[in-house]
C-alpha cells in the first residue's frame, strides 16, 4: 500500500461510541515511530461538540485522522478493504453490525467487551477485547496488531470464518416471519 497502517472506525461520532478513547490510544503510539492513519466513517453531526473535541485532539496528538462522513456501501467497502485493523471502542453495543461487516472483510478487530460484542468475537481468536475506557490496553492491542502481520492474519482469518457462520439477512427475516406467523412453513 502506502507504507502507512490504516486503522478503521465505523460508526457515529458521539460519546457513547468512544471515538475519543481511540484517538487517545493512538496518541500513545505516536512516539513509537508508528506511521498510521485513522479513518472515521460515520455521521459527525450527532454531537457536534464531541466531534469538534475528537477532531481537535487528533490534531494535537499528531494522529492523522480522515473524517469520511456517512458513506455509501461501495465507498465503505473500499475503506474496509484498505484497512489493516478495525477498532470499535464503543461504551456499549447491543450487536455491533459494523463488527460483523469488518469480520466479513477479514479484518482483525479490537473492540470493547461490552454488550453483544463478546457474542461475535472470541478474544485472542477472532479479535481482541478490552474493557471500555481502558485506553492503555486499547493502545497496547493496536500496537500488537500493527507490529505483527502474522497476528493480523490469524485474527483476520478467524474473523472471516466466524462471519461466514453468522446468519444471513434472509435467515433472520425468515426467523422473524416464523415468530409473527407461528403456523407458517418457516416455523422452527
Amino acid at each position: 500500500m502506502d507504507g502507512m497502517h490504516h486503522v478503521l472506525y465505523v460508526g457515529m461520532v458521539n460519546e457513547e461510541k468512544g471515538l475519543l478513547d481511540l484517538v487517545r490510544a493512538l496518541k500513545l503510539l505516536a512516539n513509537k515511530d508508528t506511521k498510521l492513519v485513522l479513518h472515521v466513517a460515520g455521521r459527525i453531526d450527532i454531537e457536534p461538540d464531541y466531534y469538534k473535541k475528537v477532531r481537535e485532539e487528533s490534531l494535537m496528538g499528531c494522529v492523522e485522522t480522515v473524517f469520511h462522513g456517512f458513506l455509501n456501501r461501495h465507498a465503505l467497502d473500499r475503506l474496509y478493504s484498505q484497512a489493516h485493523i478495525f477498532v470499535l471502542p464503543s461504551r456499549y453495543e447491543t450487536y455491533g453490525m459494523v463488527i460483523a461487516e469488518a469480520m466479513a472483510h477479514g479484518l482483525p478487530i479490537v473492540a470493547t467487551d461490552s454488550g453483544g460484542i463478546p457474542e461475535l468475537i472470541e478474544s485472542g481468536k477472532s479479535g481482541l477485547l478490552y474493557k471500555a475506557g481502558d485506553i492503555e490496553k486499547l493502545s497496547e492491542y493496536i500496537q500488537q496488531l500493527l507490529a505483527s502481520p502474522s497476528l493480523r492474519k490469524y485474527l483476520g482469518e478467524n474473523a472471516l470464518a466466524k462471519a461466514r457462520s453468522l446468519p444471513s439477512w434472509d435467515d433472520l427475516q425468515n426467523a422473524f416471519k416464523s415468530l409473527i406467523r407461528p403456523n407458517s412453513p418457516h416455523s422452527v
